[in-house]
């Protein structure tokens, strides 16, 4: 009896450690905000080089579809429309304050991004 459940106990501990490996992709979108000054596109996870873009680009409240990143810290580069054709923008992210993020594995994510021609 005694065997019966230390075999029990070791194989309860083993699918617990198990578990714990099984972690599921990291996903992340953006959305992009009403305080942007116009459609966002190439929208880009710096880390991993991963881009979202569309002809037109994202306007505002619109969600980009969610892709799987690697790495779980990263900045943001992106281009914005003023008006006068997609230019280089300054991105902010109002949870952080800053271009950055750092995300949990195994977790989506959709986050709101702040962008301005950069002057």
């Amino acid at each position: 009896m005694k065997k019966l459940l230390l075999i029990m106990a070791i194989i309860f501990a083993a699918s617990l450690s198990y578990i714990g490996c099984t972690e599921g992709p990291t996903e992340l979108a953006f959305r992009n905000s009403d305080l942007s000054d116009g459609p966002i596109n190439d929208i880009v996870w710096v880390k991993d080089n991963i881009e979202w873009s569309k002809t037109g680009g994202y306007v505002e409240n619109e969600v980009t579809p969610s892709q799987e990143v690697d790495s779980l810290t990263s900045s943001v580069d992106c281009t914005v429309d003023a008006g006068l054709g997609f230019v280089a923008a300054t991105v902010t992210f109002p949870v952080t304050g800053t271009n950055s993020l750092s995300l949990d594995e195994g977790t989506g994510y959709i986050f709101t991004l702040e962008a301005t021609p950069v002057k």
